[in-house]
């Protein structure tokens, strides 16, 4: 039946066109387009699955209208989602720039739409009026014809102007438009909530995230989990026994990217062996010098979580958690390196750098993630995060891209502002002594913050081998160690892990160099033939997690004493980074709290962990109780988003019910919203602002918005009135007597005639 239905559509297609091209005054065809247009009969129009660009160009034209020409058919009653970006000059030398929403400029003469903001994205169908579309619209068409595109300039005044708008013109939610169940699910993709996702087929809200992946189904601004809520009981004592970790119950709690809700924590733990008690927040009051804790550095005590196969995060009484949303540094490609090498010209030169900014959502819980396309890298393009070494690019000799990851610290990251930069290795420094041809590129920049099973020993370089060499100074003589202790609170039981060290100078005609975890060597520093110029070779070194152990663990990098390299022994090390073999990704939250391990067992007590306000509602509804107040209004206002009748009643006793109180934008609990004196039902029934304590002005005792002898003669009429708190009176009463009277006289002639 399917296929039949396509062979009929199609063929009514061709009729449709047939029939045009013998009657184009009756039907004029518009393009190759059209809006309407299904193609798999899966209840989606083309341009939802996938949409198409255009470019609206401001100039340089010497035509009267600039316009664009979108080859799309548009009909009566059918919708079609705008979407743009980019900016446009007009009378480039000194005009105004704008984006596809306009700018607050006015030109001399009218635009093309004089109600519009001047140089917006403005469209038409066909031959019709032309209307603001700005940066996002949805349109719900009146009329038949071709979508045409322009900017909002002045007719005849494009000569001198500049930029383009890109403009989406459709959903384009990815879906195959020759294909009704893109993913294979059983549900046609117009159907289907998550057309991406065969796990799901529900969208409770429409924002193009099936419920699996949104952390907000019904779109309520309360996270799922903060709706659903629940508690854990984080006991002194549990499993396993050297560091105690406690669920979630029914499944545990999982979170999804940018889900960040509200925890809160009661409880006392004690500890018998010292004679002391806690809070969830710990005691800072306590020495933990020596102590070999879960968390080193945090007080004793204090409550822990951690996301997955993550490291320990401090909490306390009140906080919240979640991990970051990944984010796009860049999607264009950067060429950098060399300056100028034989005319051929770089944009940015060697020791130069390209920064990357970005803004995180919520915090960085375990290892972060850079992916990015690298071509013709070599070995020592540093990253740097925040300013700190914290990795490098992939060395790819070849001139093709490859996709490079790259595990960042947690500890480097930020809340709000960071900045990520990849700088361009110097030949004139002993890091990178390789050829004057050192340009390469960069694209397709991402950072995901699902956990990751890295552990980061050292980033820093240190530098050891001879102790003097002519003049040059080796910090470490050879024969000696780097030492470096790292701590872990969990592994896999079985598996191997992997270490990874960046190694310089490290040549094969030396005796190899011993690389050990808790005094078992496990490999040796990779090394070149010596014939080779030098250069930071990335070393794996893979050995059985049964060597690894919870808490202190040790990585030594032995040097080897002797004349083998006519006394230039010395070699460098540095990005020393420990991958654990998690089978995959986990997102469960857990929690603990901070004690020597091993040292749980004598405890007592527990905290309790709440998700969400504890006031729980439906995740899918963001009008749980069907009271005309969302859910999200309803619990920060105090209010039960479970009872129906608390919207018709009044708390704050100022004559607006609480369904009142949300339209007009006060608050339930407080009867004068702005703290002007004057409550917020009787600024209501006197037609002032509720919210704004300037509104009425002073002496507008009328009110009609203007200070006059009115004011004054209703003042004086009124002498002597018992004003009641919160009236409207209470504009008269300005000395906030309780009565109007000669000082309120007084004050009114003052502010009024003088």
């Amino acid at each position: 039946m399917y296929q039949e239905n396509r062979i009929i559509q199609r063929i009514q297609r061709q009729l449709g066109i047939f029939f045009c091209s013998l009657f184009i005054p009756l039907c004029a065809y518009c393009g190759p387009i059209n809006v309407s247009t299904d193609t798999d009969l899966d209840g989606l129009k083309d341009l939802d699955e996938v949409s198409v660009m255009r470019e609206v160009s401001a100039g340089p034209s010497d035509d009267s209208i600039l316009a664009v020409t979108t080859g799309i058919c548009i009909a009566n009653g059918d919708s079609l989602l705008f979407r743009a970006t980019g900016s446009v000059s007009a009378n480039t030398s000194q005009g105004p720039t704008s984006g596809p929403a306009g700018t607050a400029s006015e030109p001399v003469f009218p635009a093309i739409v004089p109600d519009a903001p001047y140089l917006a994205l403005i469209g038409r169908v066909g031959q019709g009026d032309w209307f603001l579309i700005g940066e996002e619209l949805l349109f719900d068409s009146t009329q038949e014809g071709e979508i045409h595109l322009a900017v909002n300039e002045v007719p005849g005044s494009f000569s001198n102007n500049s930029g383009s708008f890109s403009v989406e013109l459709g959903r384009g939610l990815g879906t195959d438009l020759n294909d009704p169940d893109t993913d294979k699910d059983g549900v046609l993709d117009g159907a289907d909530g998550a057309p991406l996702d065969p796990l799901e087929t529900l969208d409770t809200d429409g924002d193009g995230l099936g419920n699996r992946v949104d952390p907000d189904d019904d779109n309520d601004g309360i996270f799922d989990s903060e709706e659903i809520g629940g508690m854990v009981a984080v006991n002194a004592t549990g499993n396993p026994a050297n560091i105690p970790v406690f669920h979630f119950p029914n499944g545990g709690l999982h979170l999804q990217p940018g889900e960040t809700p509200i925890f809160s924590a009661t409880g006392v733990i004690a500890d018998p062996a010292i004679d002391a008690t806690s809070t969830p927040n710990g005691r800072n009051d306590l020495s933990i010098s020596g102590l070999v804790l879960t968390l080193p550095g945090s007080p004793l005590y204090r409550l822990l979580a951690r996301f997955g196969n993550g490291e320990w995060v401090p909490l306390g009484e009140e906080f919240i958690f979640g991990y970051a949303t990944g984010v796009s540094l860049s999607n264009q490609t950067h060429h950098l390196g060399d300056n100028t090498a034989d005319g051929w010209e770089v944009p940015l030169a060697e020791g130069t750098f390209i920064n990357f900014p970005f803004t995180l959502d919520g915090p960085v819980l375990g290892a972060a993630v850079l992916s990015i396309e690298v071509f013709d890298s070599r070995e020592n393009n540093r990253i740097l995060l925040n300013g700190q070494s914290a990795g490098r690019l992939c060395s790819n000799p070849d001139e093709v891209f490859m996709t490079c990851e790259i595990p960042l610290p947690p500890g480097f990251f930020q809340s709000g502002e960071n900045l990520l930069q990849i700088v361009a290795g110097e030949d004139n420094t002993p890091l990178d002594p390789s050829t004057q041809f050192d340009d390469f590129q960069i694209r397709n920049a991402t950072i995901d913050f699902l956990p990751a099973p890295y552990r980061f020993i050292e980033l820093s370089t240190h530098h050891l081998g001879d102790a003097v060499v002519e003049a040059f100074e080796v910090p470490v003589p050879e024969g000696t160690s780097f030492n470096r202790n790292f701590h872990l609170t969990h592994k896999p039981i079985v598996g191997e892990a992997t270490l990874f060290i960046d190694a310089y100078d490290v040549t094969s005609n030396r005796p190899p160099l011993p690389v050990s975890i808790n005094d078992v060597q496990v490999g040796t520093l990779c090394e070149r033939d010596p014939a080779e110029v030098d250069y930071w070779d990335h070393c794996q070194i893979a050995f059985d997690v049964s060597l690894l152990k919870i808490g202190t663990n040790n990585l030594r990098v032995d040097s080897v004493q002797g004349g083998q390299n006519n006394d230039f022994d010395d070699f460098m090390i540095r990005l020393m980074t420990l991958q654990l073999p998690y089978e995959s990704g986990d997102d469960e939250v857990v929690f603990s709290y901070n004690e020597r391990i091993g040292q749980y067992a004598d405890n007592t007590g527990l905290y309790t962990v709440t998700i969400g306000s504890g006031t729980t509602s439906n995740p899918l509804k963001s009008d749980t109780d069907d009271d005309g107040i969302d859910d999200k209004t309803e619990v920060d206002g105090g209010l039960d988003p479970n009872d129906f009748n608390d919207a018709m009643e009044d708390p704050d006793n100022d004559r607006l019910t609480n369904l009142r109180e949300v339209e007009f934008g006060t608050e339930f609990f407080n009867p004068d919203t702005d703290g002007d004196r004057v409550g917020d039902g009787a600024e209501v029934d006197a037609d002032t602002d509720p919210t704004d304590r300037f509104s009425p002005m002073f002496f507008d005792y009328i009110p009609d918005g203007v200070v006059d002898v009115n004011d004054y003669l209703k003042l004086v009429l009124n002498w002597h009135l018992e004003v009641e708190d919160l009236s409207f009176d209470k504009v008269g009463d300005l000395d906030d007597s309780g009565r109007i009277d000669n000082q309120d006289v007084l004050f009114y002639q003052e502010g009024i005639f003088r």
